[in-house]
């Protein structure tokens, strides 16, 4: 899995911005990816608003999610 692209600059008056995710292969059935969104230098709820932890499913030959 990787993000297209790997790193981005968004302007903060911008008000939403997708993250393309990247699977090398498209799965035979269905693939769960689980996520947690992480501060490192940014406040969260300062500097951005995202709504936490979540999943994505990818399905049969899904190889793309935003």
């Amino acid at each position: 899995m990787n993000f297209q692209p790997a790193n981005a600059r968004v302007p903060e008056s911008r008000e939403s911005f997708d993250i393309p995710v990247v699977l090398p292969f498209a799965p035979r059935d269905s693939a769960r990816l689980t996520y947690s969104v992480l501060s490192a230098t940014a406040t969260k709820g300062k500097d951005f608003a995202l709504a936490g932890n979540g999943s994505l499913v990818f399905y049969n030959s899904e190889t793309l999610k935003t």
